[in-house]
């Protein structure tokens, strides 16, 4: 089991974040950046699953890390950007698992970018964001919305569908 792996069990669990988050996430995306030629999906992968449980701990965390360790977190997640790309094209999209892993790595790309709604729906979609019968929010868009303590964006994805 690589390190990475046995780390991160104590510093994500079930959606729990801790303190030691702040620290290990920035010294994985220099893995990443400073070996761009490996696959790093697992890893990827990984902080993908800590971005989606950080906007619901974000306020809490902060005051405990402080903001400069918030903006040093924040910024290895942008220095992931341009090798993301590439990480992307190494997948198989021809499997389920590889449509995931790809899905996933996408979602990274948008909570990297400041996109924090984009990520969620990409990381955790399985089911349709809309169901197609009655036009109202799927479990997932709902789920998701609530992470992130939004209220708003689910109507508004409702809304903008009925447009259509």
């Amino acid at each position: 089991m690589p390190l990475w792996e046995r780390v991160f069990t104590q510093i994500w669990h079930q959606g729990t974040l801790y303190p030691a988050t702040y620290v290990a996430l920035p010294v994985w995306c220099e893995v990443v950046i400073k070996s761009p030629d490996r696959n790093h999906a697992p890893l990827l992968e990984r902080i993908g699953l800590i971005e989606q449980s950080r906007g619901r701990q974000e306020k809490e965390l902060a005051l405990v890390v402080g903001q400069d360790m918030v903006r040093a977190y924040e910024a290895a997640l942008q220095r992931l950007l341009p090798v993301l790309p590439e990480q992307i094209k190494r997948q198989e999209d021809a499997t389920p698992g590889g449509l995931s892993t790809i899905r996933n790595l996408l979602g990274l790309q948008a909570f990297a970018l400041g996109k924090r709604w984009a990520g969620m729906l990409l990381s955790r979609q399985v089911e349709p964001w809309i169901d197609l019968e009655s036009g109202e929010p799927s479990v997932a868009l709902i789920d998701a919305a609530m992470m992130l303590e939004r209220d708003d964006l689910p109507e508004a994805i409702r809304a903008g569908r009925r447009k259509q």
